[in-house]
């Protein structure tokens, strides 16, 4: 996009006028989100004024410096050569959730589009026997891929040996992302997050799978809110193209980032959804059940 563009040039007036009326670049800046919505680092309205691609946008769109717009350029390409293709991916099945049933199978089938996609997966659960299980899941389903000629069998040797196993948090020690995936249970997962954040380096950002509870909640169980976010995907996993990533009140923009950045090289299509319940697949889908069974 661009300045010079007749939509933007209305935004630009709006937010002009709003500045003169409401006295401050930062209210003017929300009032550009109302107006225009998404933009290349996601809504404006979720910077805080003292961030510098803020302070970009601040003078692309309200100060018209034409200019601001390949510096906005360069710090996205710098945001995604940070983030992308260095991030060691973990599961979390705690809880009983490899269990046989169908919602259970998600933690095996999330650990085997992330080993496809070249990242090395540590699967973690209460019980090794689960684990095994796991793996064998996994290891059934790639083998069927290759009968269909969809994977070699140099691939599906490849990815099972980028999966290990344990029972022991302390796999966490050096491991840059961890994707929580315990059963849909409130309780349980704040005890499993409250564990996890004993055995993972400080930096280290935390997404939690999950089709209904609140993000903002979860986070609060954890010592990095910041680095916190939303990942729901699709069951079944390897088919569904569709991953949800829902920013908890205080998930910063680096994390959000980094996550879709993650969430594409798994061959996946991201979605933004606010925190609220069920965010958007099953706030339309439960409704529709119910006016199907009560029809």
């Amino acid at each position: 996009f661009g300045v010079d563009e007749p939509e933007e040039q209305r935004v630009g007036c709006y937010v002009a006028e709003g500045l003169e009326h409401e006295g401050g670049v930062e209210r003017g800046a929300v009032l550009l989100l109302e107006c225009f919505g998404e933009l290349p680092f996601g809504p404006l309205g979720t910077r805080h004024p003292g961030d510098a691609v803020f302070q970009v946008l601040v003078r692309l769109f309200i100060r018209g410096e034409v200019d601001a717009l390949d510096e906005l350029d360069e710090m996205e390409a710098v945001g995604r050569d940070d983030q992308a293709g260095h991030v060691a991916l973990v599961l979390q099945g705690e809880g009983g959730f490899l269990e046989g049933r169908r919602d259970g199978l998600a933690v095996a089938e999330v650990a085997e589009v992330a080993a496809l996609a070249g990242y090395e997966v540590r699967l973690l659960d209460i019980e090794q026997a689960r684990l095994e299980d796991a793996v064998e899941r996994i290891r059934n389903h790639l083998e069927r891929r290759v009968g269909k000629g969809t994977l070699s069998d140099a691939e599906v040797r490849a990815a099972l040996e980028r999966i290990a196993t344990s029972t022991d948090y302390g796999v966490f020690a050096d491991c840059q992302l961890v994707i929580e995936a315990a059963t849909e249970n409130e309780q349980v997962k704040r005890a499993v997050l409250a564990e996890l954040i004993q055995h993972v380096p400080a930096d280290a950002l935390i997404a939690t799978n999950t089709s209904s509870i609140s993000i903002t909640r979860l986070a609060a169980s954890t010592d990095r809110p910041q680095r916190f976010i939303g990942m729901h995907f699709m069951n079944p996993v390897p088919a569904m193209k569709l991953v949800e990533l829902i920013r908890g009140i205080a998930t910063d923009e680096a994390t959000f980032r980094a996550i879709r950045a993650i969430t594409e090289k798994l061959g996946k299509t991201a979605v933004t959804a606010e925190d609220f319940p069920a965010f958007i697949v099953n706030r339309i889908l439960l409704p529709m059940i119910n006016e199907a069974v009560y029809t």
